[in-house]
């Protein structure tokens, strides 16, 4: 959780790599519901990427607009 209303989360894919990721204004919502209490389940997310510049580090991070479990 981060400023009280948004999820920061680590996605990894397969092979290991890494990204992180953040969903604006979600906690009180089913997405922020799925996303903090996911128990390990893989989702299928949509969203972008865009650049994140923070303390002068550069990076990338995933903006999730939503998701789906994984069937």
């Amino acid at each position: 959780m981060v400023g009280g209303a948004h999820v920061r989360l680590i996605l990894t894919g397969p092979n290991g790599g890494r990204l992180k990721a953040i969903a604006f204004r979600c906690l009180d919502t089913p997405l922020g519901d799925a996303l903090m209490n996911h128990r390990g389940a893989y989702f299928h997310l949509a969203g972008h990427l865009r650049r994140d510049t923070w303390q002068g580090a550069e990076g990338v991070q995933f903006i999730v607009e939503d998701a789906a479990p994984l069937a």
